[in-house]
């Protein structure tokens, strides 16, 4: 995998845990609802790790504002 395909999988990642990170904090979950998926968001913040992991092993310094907001990839809207 290149850098870009990874920072393309990150960001994926990223919109997935911002949706999981919303429908956790939508006042009408259950706690029951939450407690079944918890996994799966552990997963998504488990694969963003992954991800940052092999960009740092590839040389790619990533800053706070990627990590947070996800990285500008050319040709991408």
């Amino acid at each position: 995998m290149n850098i870009g395909e990874i920072k393309k999988k990150y960001n994926k990642l990223l919109r997935r845990y911002r949706n999981a990170e919303r429908w956790i904090d939508d006042p009408e979950r259950t706690k029951d609802e939450i407690d079944k998926h918890y996994g799966n968001f552990i997963n998504i913040i488990n694969g963003l790790n992954y991800y940052l992991g092999q960009l740092k092993k590839a040389g790619v310094d990533s800053s706070s504002k990627e990590i947070l907001n996800g990285f500008e990839i050319k040709g991408d809207v």
